[in-house]
């Protein structure tokens, strides 16, 4: 049966609709527990997979205004490990930098085996070894680098945030230690800026790094003078594309998943900002 002019050219509009919307979610919210592209919001989104903390949004009026470097997560003072006046991340036009993190409690020993020493920062595991980041995968990353570690971590706390405005996002316990980073796009993959705070109440720069979508980065944490281990993974998404919600799922979802099956978890408070 043959379509009527008429009918042809409204099915067009729909269609022109339809993609353009799809071209311009550029913007992040929070439905369901999770972070999910919009054509205006927010410009970062954080998502746990703990499921008695709720998602936490910053950055507002996307796309219209530009972002408050004061904090990425809906906070500012003394939770933000960068500075209100450090310079935004920059993330390409139509491009989401999605960071999944886990936080688990380590040793002195294990931490000086990791990174060949305290104080050292940080250290990439490259890529070709992992897939989306997971608990259990994270952890045995970690214990292949320090055998004695095996079955000794702690999950304290887990997160993925999902980020196209390069504000830092910061996690810290009430009395101000922990640790931030603030995304960007970089050549090839991400680029991640790393800072810790710990009982010095004194924000250090542990790296700048380069990421490709299967790099592992390990940072070394000290909160209230214990030793912990951030696991972080940086994968660089297309808002345009028409898979980029499925791919955002996927990540949070594995995330998730393997957290709340870990055999070992201490859940710390942990405020983001």
């Amino acid at each position: 049966m043959r379509k009527s002019p008429l009918v042809l050219v409204i099915l067009s509009l729909f269609l022109l609709i339809g993609l353009s919307s799809s071209s311009q979610a550029q913007c992040i919210t929070c439905a369901g527990g999770h972070c999910v592209y919009v054509t205006s919001g927010h410009g970062s989104c954080v998502e746990y997979p703990d499921p008695d903390i709720s998602c936490k949004l910053a950055c507002p009026n996307c796309p219209t205004a530009p972002c408050d470097p004061g904090g990425g997560g809906g906070g500012g003072g003394g939770c933000a490990v960068f500075d209100p006046m450090d310079a935004l991340g920059s993330v390409a036009p139509n491009k989401t930098v999605v960071t999944s993190g886990l936080l688990f409690r380590s040793d002195a020993a294990t931490n000086a085996k990791v990174f060949g020493g305290r104080g050292q920062g940080v250290r990439v595991l490259p890529g070709g070894a992992f897939g989306d980041l997971t608990a259990d995968g994270a952890a045995r990353a970690i214990e292949d680098l320090s055998p004695q570690a095996a079955g000794r971590l702690t999950l304290s706390h887990g997160f993925t945030n999902v980020n196209n405005a390069g504000i830092p996002v910061s996690f810290t316990t009430p009395d101000g230690e922990g640790f931030g980073f603030a995304p960007s796009t970089g050549v090839v993959g991400a680029e991640v800026r790393v800072k810790v705070r710990g009982m010095t109440k004194l924000a250090r720069a542990v790296g700048n790094v380069g990421l490709s979508t299967q790099d592992l980065l390990l940072v070394d944490v000290s909160i209230h003078g214990k030793a912990y281990i951030l696991a972080l993974k940086s994968e660089v998404l297309d808002s345009s594309a028409p898979d980029s919600q499925a791919r955002l799922r996927t990540i949070e979802d594995s995330l998730r998943n393997s957290y709340q099956m870990f055999p070992t978890i201490e859940r710390m408070p942990i405020e983001t900002c």
